[in-house]
């Protein structure tokens, strides 16, 4: 009762009242708005649709499709790479060298309609048992487990595939890409994974705040990654990480790394792989491309650990030409 229904293109304004049922009357939209058609009916508004239609945080307005919709604002990139080394939503960055199948993001919390997933990695030994190296990366969204394997084979629920797949409709498709294998989601989660290598998380807005996992919780702090699933805060990245292991039925031989004792790289080996010939390439004056100094030294511990391995600087260099 008393709701105002326009018609015609706002020339004609219809009423429900209790007593005299509808009553039509012709109509003008107020000054300053307009008529325009939304979710299917005639009404008069403003010229900025978004003008009544209030967005969460990290997301902003758009007029699409004849509707006001809310869109992230910004994707936010975590990735692991070489032993591995991460690289949180929030620019975090720690090494752990744990060899167990662990959480890399999940959501937690209120979600309000969101889609929820989960990201696992799990790790080995390649070499040497002082670092590790990513060996498998599985999505769960949907209600179905994607394991990437390589970048031309997959598996979806425990049955192999070969790339590319549509799943659900188009809502999950996996391709190759570059040397990489790439899942992407209708929501705007990409997962993309170089075999034995390299895993990269590329998450919308929308999910600002409602993620947990070793990505870090996305809520542009970077000071209060720390956390255990529980939500309690933890003193160092060891025990952290290890509260993120997941269960596990094929890898029952792992380890959470080390958290005293660590093997360091002795001070003449560590100088030579800092050096142009190496890893000084990352921050060399002459290659002003590269400028992270912890990249340096991420790339001159794994170099030391596997007797300055070039492939391994290979990958390295365009792990970062790729940032």
């Amino acid at each position: 009762a008393g709701e105002v229904v326009y018609l015609d293109q706002c020339k004609e304004k219809c009423q429900c009242d209790p007593g005299k049922g509808l009553t039509c009357e012709k109509a003008n939209c107020p000054n300053g708005t307009e008529c325009l058609l939304t979710a299917g009916m005639w009404g008069c508004f403003y010229p900025d649709p978004c003008r009544y239609h209030n967005c969460p945080e990290e997301e902003t307005c758009r007029f699409e499709n004849g509707n006001a919709i809310c869109v992230p604002q910004y994707n936010s990139t975590c990735w692991a790479w070489g032993d591995p080394h991460y690289h949180t939503f929030d620019g975090y960055n720690y090494d752990f060298q744990g060899t167990c199948k662990y959480v890399l993001s999940k959501t937690c919390g209120n979600l309000n309609g969101l889609e929820p997933f989960s990201i696992t990695q799990s790790n080995e030994n390649r070499g040497s048992p002082d670092v590790s190296y990513v060996r498998e990366v599985e999505v769960t969204v949907y209600g179905s487990t994607f394991t990437m394997v390589n970048h031309h084979m997959g598996q979806v629920d425990g049955l192999w595939f070969y790339l590319p797949l549509d799943h659900h409709n188009g809502l999950v498709r996996v391709r190759q890409s570059g040397n990489a294998a790439l899942l992407e989601t209708d929501f705007g989660l990409r997962v993309s994974y170089t075999w034995g290598w390299r895993v990269d998380v590329h998450l919308p807005s929308i999910y600002y705040g409602v993620v947990c996992g070793l990505c870090g919780n996305f809520n542009s702090n970077g000071g209060d990654e720390l956390r255990d699933p529980a939500g309690n805060p933890l003193p160092s990245v060891y025990q952290w990480a290890k509260s993120w292991k997941a269960e596990d039925s094929v890898t029952f031989a792992c380890h959470d790394g080390c958290e005293t004792d660590c093997p360091v790289c002795p001070p003449n080996l560590r100088e030579l792989y800092e050096t142009d010939a190496f890893c000084g390439v990352l921050t060399s004056m002459d290659q002003n491309v590269f400028s992270v100094c912890h990249a340096k030294q991420s790339c001159a511990y794994d170099l030391c650990f596997n007797n300055g391995d070039r492939r391994l600087l290979c990958q390295t260099l365009e792990t970062y030409v790729d940032r």
